[in-house]
């Protein structure tokens, strides 16, 4: 879960409706991935909430893509589990409530050059907010990128899910295998 620093501590929207357009982008992502990261990103944009939900499973298929709203409507992906298919057509509906809008970008095997390490999904709801009043809109910026140094040895997919969390705190990633790498770096 990522939420950099400007996002405001408190925003009037639904509660119901949030949390149910969130638990329903969250239990898909965590259904359809067994490997890699899930990732729930909230910013804030034009005085509007943006949750993005990313994660590295298999995609969506093609061809089922523009089904993915209908209710009852389900891609077969093999080994997924299998659902009522009402999901995504709730989060629509919701979000149309709220004047808010979902896109999604997919990378599935069926795709053009796609390969294997790196199919996912990202579908990103943007809703307008009234900002509570008395609280900052933003934090003062500085000229000072701080750095972040990462020891890795594990998946290529995790890791670039930790480099898209620290990125959106402003931090420059350095990779590093050892000690010496991390403190070498310019």
């Amino acid at each position: 879960v990522v939420v950099p620093p400007e996002v405001p501590q408190s925003v009037y929207i639904d509660e119901t409706y949030i949390h149910r357009i969130l638990m329903n982008l969250l239990s898909n992502a965590l259904k359809f991935t067994s490997s890699g990261y899930v990732l729930l990103l909230i910013e804030m944009e034009n005085e509007k909430l943006v949750a993005t939900v990313k994660d590295t499973g298999p995609g969506i298929p093609p061809s089922f893509q523009p089904q993915l709203f209908e209710p009852f409507k389900q891609a077969h992906v093999r080994g997924a589990q299998r659902g009522t298919g009402l999901g995504l057509s709730i989060i629509k509906q919701l979000l149309h409530k709220m004047q808010g809008t979902i896109d999604f970008e997919s990378r599935h095997l069926d795709s053009e050059g796609v390969e294997p390490a790196q199919t996912g999904s990202t579908f990103t709801a943007k809703i307008p907010v009234q900002l509570s009043s008395g609280l900052p809109q933003s934090l003062p910026t500085t000229n000072v990128i701080p750095r972040i140094a990462i020891f890795h040895r594990g998946s290529e997919q995790s890791l670039a899910g930790l480099c898209i969390a620290w990125e959106k705190f402003g931090f420059e990633v350095v990779m590093a295998r050892t000690f010496s790498d991390a403190c070498g770096s310019e």
